[in-house]
């Protein structure tokens, strides 16, 4: 039940808490490795605007300054 994202090879489930900060602990990580202060969001349309909205939350967290939203079409 609910969204899952899928980063560097590994699933979160966005509405079990402790997957969230594991995403965002994840994000972090990879943030400060990389030096790069954006993340791209690829979903489709039916991706709740809410779960948008948490994911944008967990990277403003760990600090990353620019989230670009991309849409998959089918």
């Amino acid at each position: 039940e609910g969204s899952l994202v899928f980063f560097d090879d590994a699933r979160y489930v966005l509405s079990d808490p402790a997957s969230g900060e594991g995403l965002a602990r994840r994000l972090g990580e990879r943030s400060f490795e990389t030096r790069c202060g954006t993340l791209t969001l690829l979903c489709d349309r039916r991706v709740p605007a809410g779960d948008l909205m948490r994911v944008m939350e967990l990277a403003r967290q760990v600090r990353i300054s620019h989230v670009q939203v991309a849409e998959k079409r089918d």
